[in-house]
């Protein structure tokens, strides 16, 4: 109500606004036709400013747009990936998609491929949202994914699919630079075998990893009690 109010105090003022100047300025010398000059001069830069502001304005409005669709974006993958993580969890719900049955997957390989398709649908989130530039989605390509038979075996197998269900031109993008990839390591030539790793090197690695979880610890702990000397110190 107030703010009805006070559009219309505007409206009315503006309309009685060259009455009032006639009436205030009766009877001197005023030279209107200048002053009309200099008002359409001002006129011609509000016409400017009025311009801006709906630029602004539209791009402000695309801007939310985009920041909207990125949300339910997310949220949709999120969802997919509880969905995911419930049929790795417990294998009756891997009847319901008949992935394994179809492709003929091991138990194993089926957890292996659902992973797989996780990590490519994080990854392609990523491009989408202009986090990762193209380099880096070729690295993960090339240095990530088809490194390993893994990688290659999947991409074979459900490769031609996930191009085929892509909705955008981006993500359209994101799915032919793995196929790219994809053709590039295979025209190498087949992955070597992974060394084993010896029981010496295996506690070498679980001793330095315990390392560091031991010195990230100490690190909290220390910073914890610098930041409450420092506030004691302030207080005192």
């Amino acid at each position: 109500m107030t703010v009805a109010f006070g559009v219309a105090a505007t409206i009315v003022l503006v309309i009685l606004s060259p009455f009032a100047l006639r009436e205030l300025f009766a009877g001197s010398a005023v030279d209107w036709p200048l002053l009309s000059n200099i008002g359409q001069t001002y006129g011609a830069v509000s016409a400017l400013l009025a311009a801006g502001a709906l630029a602004l304005l539209g791009f402000s409005v695309a801007l939310q747009a985009r920041e909207v669709r990125h949300a339910r974006e997310q949220a949709a993958r999120t969802a997919q990936f509880e969905l995911m993580r419930v049929m790795l969890d417990d294998p009756v719900y891997r009847e319901v998609v008949g992935w394994s049955a179809r492709d003929g997957l091991a138990p194993d390989d089926f957890r292996r491929d659902l992973y797989i398709n996780l990590l490519l649908n994080w990854w392609r989130m990523r491009w989408e949202f202009k986090d990762m530039s193209e380099a880096e989605v070729r690295y993960a390509a090339r240095g990530d994914l088809f490194s390993g038979n893994a990688g290659r075996d999947y991409w074979r197998r459900r490769g031609e699919a996930r191009l085929s269900f892509v909705a955008n031109r981006r993500a359209r993008r994101f799915e032919k630079i793995f196929a790219e990839e994809y053709e590039a390591a295979v025209a190498a030539g087949p992955v070597g075998p992974t060394p084993a790793r010896s029981e010496a090197a295996r506690g070498a690695a679980s001793r330095r990893a315990g390392a560091a979880v031991v010195a990230l610890g100490a690190g909290a702990v220390a910073g914890m009690a610098w930041r409450v000397l420092a506030r004691r110190a302030r207080g005192g």
